[in-house]
């Protein structure tokens, strides 16, 4: 008989031996613990065991294998345990519910244990090895031979850069088979160089397997977008055809994803609708349409019109239309030539054409402008308009376009905090509205549909006009372009407004008739300029400023305080002077103080 070696009570399971051991809900199979009563509730039948099939310990240590059943009753269990067929002796632990096979080689060979109660009984056969490594790969030469089916003399059997432990254990990858997800890169390569995963395909899920972003299209395979355009690799691949390494695939100054999602361009094409653009500066530069090669429909081409120093989103029809003799095309630069005291002389050169192509120098012409300070550089440009819809700058000032603090931040008014505001170029009127005014437009408005309009009152031709409703206003506003030929600004559904009160009157911003100023318009005109002050001249106001109340009931009122200007308090009220009575702001207009 073969006798086992001598049982020790020590143990030491190798990590890789992948034993199976039971939940404490199955170890604990059988009773049920109710205070200090312990009540059998087994389910009589003959035992059920469950033991692994192969158990291995290195040289001198040894594995304990327990053989309780996990299921039968009733639980008086008998215990006999063989190697290679013989029976251990119980003196040598041979009947024991557990047994610790020493590690020596000796005890190398199949064991069973038989397990029985009244019910009947039941028997498991196992496996075990004194651990024994040739390839040093850490696993068994038994475990490789019989279970793993790998090489046990070669430690990669796949050659996939991979020992066949690190395979089963750590990546749970085939170690029999080099690529285990077949996805063209080996499992070795996929662990130790591009960090992906060996047991799938397609890493990152955007429809490109780990292979060929890695050997085809040289993108990251752990990147569904390598490129960070809002496009996935494989969307750029396999449905716009676009770089997925590159986010601007055409360098055309616009995102690959931009160009499908956002514009309806080609990602792949520079210039999508080839007149002359790219995409990127139609967008960001031009404000022009890329998929349309001539954005304003005048018959040229958003790249020609650029090309020769225009705007392509204004219409020239007229100007192709108009015959030579009576149209001519004008372009204008200026240069700098001369500052003095805040002065620059400019040298403006008119230049002109019959077809926008050929250019002919036509006049040179210096024109002294004041500067602001620090410019070295103004650039103008001449706008070709009807001559009836030009702004007379003898009535109209210039409020250019920018950002202010809009509010009050000197008093602390919490009606008016203070804000940022961007306001764009506006031509504003240097004077109020007079009482001539007024009633000239009023005249011919009567006569045009404008059958309400309020007369109003003012104290004299040259005074404001006053004592008129908004709606009077805005009716004025459209009467008066009307009457000059311009689009209006106020409409109702879609129809020059021209009488009645109604609430649901729009204004078109892009309109080229009259219009009330905004308040951020107003305010920044009325600033002229200015900041952090009171009034568009500094601080402090007196009679000498404006027309207006005098009060010592204000620090900044450095007047006498003798109440209203003298030089206006004829008749009744309101006290009014002629517009232009007192000095304009640094924009040129008059009275918006007082």
């Amino acid at each position: 008989m073969k006798q086992p070696a001598s049982i020790t009570l020590s143990s030491c399971l190798l990590a890789f031996s992948l034993f199976f051991t039971c939940t404490l809900a199955e170890a604990a199979t059988g009773y049920a613990i109710t205070g200090d009563v312990v009540v059998d509730t087994v389910t009589a039948g003959p035992p059920v065991l469950d033991l692994e099939s192969f158990y291995e310990s290195n040289s001198g240590e040894s594995v304990t294998v327990d053989a309780t059943p996990i299921e039968g009753g009733p639980t008086n269990f008998a215990y006999q345990w063989f190697l290679d067929g013989f029976a251990v002796p119980e003196s040598f632990g041979g009947t024991a519910s557990s047994y610790t096979i020493n590690g020596t080689d000796s005890n190398n060979g199949t064991w069973r244990v038989v397990v029985t109660n009244s019910e009947g009984s039941a028997e498991a056969s196992f496996e075990y090895r004194v651990f024994a490594d040739n390839d040093a790969d850490g696993l068994s030469n038994y475990r490789e031979s019989n279970i793993t089916n790998t090489d046990p003399d070669l430690a990669d059997t796949d050659s996939d850069g991979l020992n066949d432990y690190a395979e089963l254990i750590d990546n749970l990858t085939d170690p029999n088979d080099s690529d285990s997800d077949d996805d063209g890169l080996s499992d070795g390569a996929e662990v130790l160089t591009h960090l992906t995963d060996p047991n799938d395909a397609d890493s990152d899920d955007d429809g490109l397997s780990d292979g060929a972003e890695v050997n085809t299209h040289g993108t990251d395979p752990k990147d569904a977008d390598s490129d960070d355009d809002g496009l996935s690799d494989s969307a750029e691949v396999n449905t716009h055809g676009t770089n997925p390494n590159a986010s601007d695939t055409d360098a055309d100054g616009l995102t690959d994803a931009a160009e499908i999602n956002t514009y309806l361009t080609d990602p792949a094409l520079e210039d999508t609708d080839s007149d002359g653009l790219s995409d990127g500066a139609e967008i960001n530069t031009h404000s022009t349409d890329p998929n349309a090669s001539d954005s304003s429909g005048d018959g040229l081409s958003d790249g020609y019109v650029v090309t020769s120093g225009f705007d392509p989103n204004t219409d020239y029809s007229a100007i192709l239309e108009g015959s030579a003799e009576t149209t001519q095309d004008l372009r204008v630069g200026a240069e700098i030539a001369s500052v003095t005291d805040g002065e620059a002389t400019l040298q403006i050169v008119l230049e002109e054409s019959e077809d926008l192509s050929s250019w002919s120098h036509r006049e040179t012409v210096d024109l002294v402008v004041p500067l602001q300070a620090g410019e070295t550089t103004k650039f103008f440009r001449y706008a070709m308009k009807d001559a009836s819809l030009l702004v007379d700058l003898n009535e109209f000032a210039v409020i250019p376009a920018g950002s202010f603090e809009m509010g009050d931040a000197l008093d602390g008014l919490s009606s008016a905090p203070v804000v940022t505001v961007d306001v764009s170029e506006f031509y504003m009127g240097k004077y109020e509205v007079t009482k001539s005014e007024w009633d000239a437009v009023r005249s011919w408005g009567l006569s045009n549909g404008y059958t309400d309009l309020s007369a109003g009152s003012g104290k004299g031709a040259d005074h404001p006009v006053h004592s008129i409703n908004w709606y009077a206003m805005v009716k004025w506003c459209n009467a008066r372009s009307e009457q000059e030929g311009r689009t209006p600004c106020y409409t109702v559904s879609g129809l020059t407004y021209r009488t009645g009160e109604r609430d649901d009157v729009v204004c078109d911003w892009d309109a080229n008739g009259y219009r009330l100023p905004t308040e951020a318009e107003w305010e920044k005109a009325a600033r002229g300029g200015l900041s952090g002050q009171r009034f568009p001249w500094g601080d402090t106001i007196s009679h000498a400023n404006a027309n207006y109340r005098e009060s010592t009931a204000y620090s900044y009122d450095i007047g006498d305080g003798s109440g209203y200007h003298p030089s206006y308090t004829g008749g009744s009220s309101p006290y009014t002077s002629p517009v232009g009575s007192f000095a304009a702001n640094s924009y040129g207009l008059y009275d918006m103080a007082g």
